[in-house]
């Protein structure tokens, strides 16, 4: 056996165990270090956004899902409740949203974005 060879082969063996170790605490490392970026329990709770698949939502049926602990109220209008809207329109005393500050892409009639669903956050007063 020559010295060189030796040596050689020593060489390729630690570099290989020593680029296994790496590669295992760089993995090691960057699991915790990617995990930290998803929001946790605690801030999900605080106002994260949900996520709600409204395509099953038949008309008439109401949908309740939980944000900040708040119950929220997901109803689908059925036509007869967007006719209804007409007739109330009168008793209402800024039927045009023209004082509310309502964002732009809210609809002044349906007070909503979309006029076939209405979402309502559920408020006591004990709460």
């Amino acid at each position: 056996m020559n010295g060189d060879q030796t040596n050689t082969k020593r060489r390729k063996v630690l570099t290989a165990v020593t680029s296994a170790v790496g590669a295992v605490g760089a993995a090691g490392v960057a699991v915790p270090f990617v995990g930290s970026w998803r929001p946790s329990e605690r801030a999900k709770v605080a106002g994260a956004p949900v996520s709600v698949d409204l395509g099953a939502l038949e008309p008439g049926k109401m949908l309740t899902v939980e944000w900040r602990g708040k119950p929220i109220y997901i109803i689908r209008r059925t036509q007869a409740a967007l006719d209804a809207l007409k007739t109330v329109e009168p008793l209402l005393r800024d039927p045009e949203s023209t004082e509310s500050k309502q964002p732009s892409y809210v609809n002044a009639r349906h007070r909503a974005q979309n006029k076939h669903f209405i979402i309502l956050v559920g408020l006591c007063t004990h709460l």
